[in-house]
């Protein structure tokens, strides 16, 4: 076992998004490695985000940080609808990505990041509820 498991959560995100970029280079030439390149930095920058804002959040007002989650939460989909909404218009940088190469992307690589944040959770042994006294 690892001490370092953050090194070991890049590490296989790097090797899924390197594995994306190879599939859409291949599949698309340059546009689609470029398109699943921009689809990885999206997805780590959307995901690493929340426990770099709510943390500090949490330490200071852990009743305020549902909401505070909550409002993130909200604020990174207008922003990530902003972002694709741009990243597809062909008027302008939409012209050299590469659509399916992006979408696809996106999804295998949200969904590595979710299945490693499972992995890091579970393996964490943190108790998700205190029994009181009486229980």
């Amino acid at each position: 076992m690892t001490r370092h498991p953050v090194i070991v959560h890049a590490a296989c995100f790097g090797f899924v998004l390197l594995a994306c970029v190879i599939a859409a280079g291949l599949y698309a030439g340059t546009h689609g490695a470029v398109s699943a390149l921009i689809a990885g930095a999206i997805v780590a920058v959307f995901f690493s985000s929340t426990p770099v804002v709510l943390r500090p959040i949490m330490a200071v007002s852990p009743g305020a940080s549902l909401l505070s989650a909550l409002v993130f939460f909200a604020t990174k989909v207008v922003a990530l609808l902003a972002l694709v909404t741009v990243l597809v218009d062909s008027r302008t940088v939409g012209r050299i990505i590469d659509r399916p190469s992006l979408g696809i992307t996106v999804g295998v690589t949200a969904v590595t990041w979710m299945i490693l944040l499972l992995i890091g959770e579970r393996r964490r042994r943190v108790p998700i509820y205190d029994l009181d006294a009486d229980a």
